[in-house]
Parts: structure tokens; sequence; C-alpha cells
């Protein structure tokens, strides 16, 4: 109960989809029908210590619910909208569920083991508190100056609580007494579903994803993304042994590069590299004179992929034995060393 109401301004950023308000949109409605229900719902529904001592567990999620009056309900309706309008977007539906309920647990756990001497309770504020220390979290690794400034903000009220009580006029507001605790466990249980999240590699993102970008073929279709991720990149380029039969067939089903690269090196052979190394024999394809050449192929037909694609330069490049060459010409200039193949230096 009681949230800041000077930073009014949303952040710029991406605009949400109309689905992303499922959520807040079914908080509200749920919380609007209790309130409806007046007295009845708010004293069946409400948290209330003994009652849920006798089983009426279903109080430990209502309870956030109901509310105790229409000031009340209408202060944290608008409450949650300027949540979600300020840091909605940075989660995903499954993931606010996710955190709503590890929220929830950690302020009735709060209450249950921490405030036995709390009879009652009814309120969305503790949630809402929740709800936003995640959004925050969740979009610090782009956060903007606003949001620098809300988080201070709501460290700063949270602080004032403990050390002093509810903000002036949120209890007249509220029409009760404000249980400030409600905040403080609510805050502290969003910090931990926000780090949870990050744990389970939800929140941001990672270099894997330029991998799967990169296996679908889409990679350059998402560029502004790439400028926003800060990946350290290593490429590391086999060599003789790591050759088998059919390699490189689902990269050419995807990149004319490679067919073409292979083709490059077929010129200066004199023989058809691609089809002996998708269609072998085995033999042929182990010998040195013919596993070289394919492995060179192969190491500048994956570079080309990746410069195709969209894919970032890498910070660093290996090699392993033969794969020394392609990582000098590969990575950076895609070129194809013809000049080593026709002079023998990578079949002898």
């Amino acid at each position: 109960m009681g949230l800041d109401k000077g930073l009014r301004r949303p952040f710029a950023g991406p605009r949400q989809s109309p689905g992303s308000w499922l959520l807040p949109v079914t908080f509200g409605t749920t919380a609007l029908a209790a309130g409806i229900a007046g007295e009845p719902a708010r004293t069946l529904f409400r948290y209330g210590r003994g009652a849920i001592a006798d089983g009426e567990a279903w109080r430990l999620l209502t309870g956030h619910f109901v509310h105790l009056g229409g000031r009340h309900l209408g202060m944290n309706l608008l409450a949650l909208l300027l949540i979600w309008v300020l840091v909605g977007r940075n989660l995903r539906i499954a993931q606010w569920l996710a955190v709503t309920a590890v929220v929830i647990a950690g302020i009735d756990a709060g209450f249950w083991w921490l405030e036995p001497q709390l009879e009652w309770y009814v309120g969305l504020s503790g949630v809402l508190h929740g709800l936003l220390v995640a959004g925050m979290l969740a979009g610090w690794p782009a956060a903007r100056v606003e949001t620098l400034l809300l988080g201070l903000a709501l460290v700063l009220k949270l602080a004032y609580e403990q050390a002093v009580g509810p903000l002036p006029g949120s209890e007249t507001t509220a029409g009760g007494a404000v249980v400030v605790n409600a905040h403080l466990y609510g805050a502290i249980a969003g910090a931990v579903a926000a780090l949870l999240l990050l744990l389970r590699g939800r929140v941001g993102r990672t270099a894997s994803m330029y991998a799967a970008q990169l296996d679908s073929g889409k990679h350059h279709r998402h560029g502004r993304n790439r400028e926003r991720m800060k990946v350290t990149l290593a490429m590391i380029f086999p060599g003789q042994g790591s050759q088998s039969a059919g390699m490189q067939k689902a990269l050419a089903a995807k990149f004319r590069e490679v067919e073409q690269t292979y083709a490059e090196a077929s010129d200066v052979l004199g023989y058809d590299l691609w089809k002996l190394v998708q269609e072998g024999p085995s033999g042929e394809l182990d010998r040195t004179v013919v596993t070289q050449p394919a492995m060179l192929a192969a190491g500048i037909a994956t570079a080309r992929c990746w410069s195709k694609a969209g894919g970032p330069e890498p910070a660093w490049v290996a090699g392993h034995s033969l794969g020394s060459i392609p990582r000098w010409s590969g990575p950076v200039r895609c070129r194809l060393p013809t000049r080593l193949i026709s002079s023998g230096c990578v079949r002898n």
C-alpha cells in the first residue's frame, strides 16, 4: 500500500503486445470482483492466521486480492497499472506468473514465521512491491536513468517505512493500518525470484542465441539484437582426423556457400571434392591427400556461413594442426587459400 506517486513517465523501450497485459488484467479483475462482493468476500478470503491454522489454506493466496475498501483497491490498481507500464515488458507472462508465486509465498512465509502477532491482512501492495523489484532487476542489463531513479526511490521508501512507519497519508488513503513489512517481504521475494530466473538463464541473452539463430538462418534479420549483446566469441577450427563422410550436408542445405567453397577447391584439385566428401568411400576420404583439402574447405565454408548469417567477428581464433590455416584466412577474410592447395602444401 502507498507506492510512490512521483514517477509517472514510462521507460523508453519496445512496445508491449496486447497479450502481455493478460496478467495485470486478470489481477485487476479478480481484485475488482472481490471488492464488488464487499465485506462477505473480504471476511472469507482475507489472510487470517487462525483460519489458516484451521485448514483454510486458500487465504494464503486470496488475502492478497481483497482490500479494505474502494480507495484501497483503487490505489493498488493504479499502482499495478503504473508498474506494468514501467517494467511489464521485461519478463514474459510465464515468468511473471513464476515471480508472482514466489512473491506471494515469500510474503506469506514472512507473515507466518516472522509476524506471529499479525491476525489478518488484506491488499495487493506487498505483491506489487515484489513485481516492481523483479521487473527492475530483469531489465537491469539495459537500465536507463528512470530505472535507477525508480530503484533508488523504492529503496528509500522501504528504508523510511522500516525506520519510521507508513508514508504520511497512506493509512488515511487506504482506510486502515498499513502493514509495511508486507512491502519489505514482497521486495525481498521479488529480488529472489529475479535471481532464480537469472540463474536459470531466463533473464538476459547469451551466446547460445547466436548458435540457434545461425542454425535457423535468421540471424541476419536480427542485427539490432546483436548490437545490444556483448558476447566474447572464440572459434576453433578442427584438423585432420575430424573428417567424416557426409559432413556439412545439413549446413549445405541452408547455405549455398558450402558447396561454392568446395567447388573452388575442386577447380584447383581437378576432381569433385564435395562429391567425394559426401559419398565417400570413407577409405578414400581418410587419405591425407584428400583429407587435408577437405578439412581446409570445411573450415572456410563454415566461416563463410557464419559471416553470411551475420555472426560477429571472433575475439580469438585457434586451429588444431591443419585448422591453423582457416584460423588465419577464415574468420575475417573467408578466403580459400588456393595457392596452398595447388602447391601441394596441404596434400603432402
